[in-house]
């Protein structure tokens, strides 16, 4: 997980292969980013421990009963965070394991979002159910989140050997 300010070009010059555009930034080689906004929200969060292992955090909550950055922070350091980025937040928090949404997103107004909201981007983890083995990670944009998850995962074997984590 390479965390950069820098333009296209120069990041491919640094070796990044693929990239979005996220944050704020939360942990940098090892360090605790500080002035961070301490406002609640609904929170996701990517980060690499030093062996290479990603983890991603996903809360649900609004403005005044959410989780901080700093709260976020606290969490991943727990499971060994190294680097660490906040992605998009609010009524974009979503955790669908097999098509099913697992957390609870609400729009501004705090009103339940029972099927989840459309998003233009999102990231796919994908897991062998009789191995327990990663099978691939996929960042994918698409007007419909839910359908791209649902078509990937029917579909699995043609896209094991895309684009492996």
């Amino acid at each position: 997980l390479m965390l950069v300010h820098a333009t296209g070009e120069k990041a491919v010059e640094m070796g990044m292969r693929d990239g979005l555009e996220f944050g704020p930034f939360l942990i940098i080689d090892g360090k605790r980013q500080t002035n961070l906004k301490p406002t609640k929200a609904a929170r996701n969060m990517i980060a690499q421990r030093d062996d290479g292992i990603i983890l991603f955090l996903v809360t649900d909550g609004l403005s005044y009963s959410g989780i901080t950055f700093n709260e976020g922070i606290d969490v991943l350091e727990k499971y060994g965070a190294t680097t660490a980025a906040n992605l998009d937040g609010g009524a974009s928090t979503q955790l669908v394991v097999n098509g099913e949404l697992l957390n609870s997103p609400k729009n501004a107004l705090g009103i339940p979002i029972p099927k989840g909201r459309t998003v233009v981007n999102g990231w796919g983890v994908f897991i062998d159910s009789k191995t327990a083995t990663l099978c691939g990670c996929f960042i994918f944009s698409n007007k419909d989140f839910h359908l791209a998850i649902s078509q990937i995962y029917q579909h699995l074997d043609i896209f094991l050997n895309l684009h492996l984590c």
